[in-house]
């Protein structure tokens, strides 16, 4: 059987504990974004945290069957 690629994710800090920063360079440039390429933005986001959402319950389902 085909050994898991991916090492163990760390445990998931608390969201309401994560932070971040944004330099003004990058805020400007958004800033000058229309609504429609904020709204693009936005939603590729979203997609990308649900791609790494769906990896890491992927990595975690296939943990818990090779425990049982």
């Amino acid at each position: 059987m085909k050994s898991d690629p991916w090492p163990p994710f760390p445990q998931q800090p608390d969201r309401g504990q994560r932070r971040y920063h944004v330099n003004d360079e990058r805020l400007r440039a958004f800033a000058k974004l229309t609504p429609g390429e904020r709204m693009k933005w936005v939603e590729e986001c979203a997609a990308f945290v649900r791609l790494g959402q769906q990896a890491l319950a992927h990595a975690q389902g296939q943990a818990g069957q090779k425990e049982s």
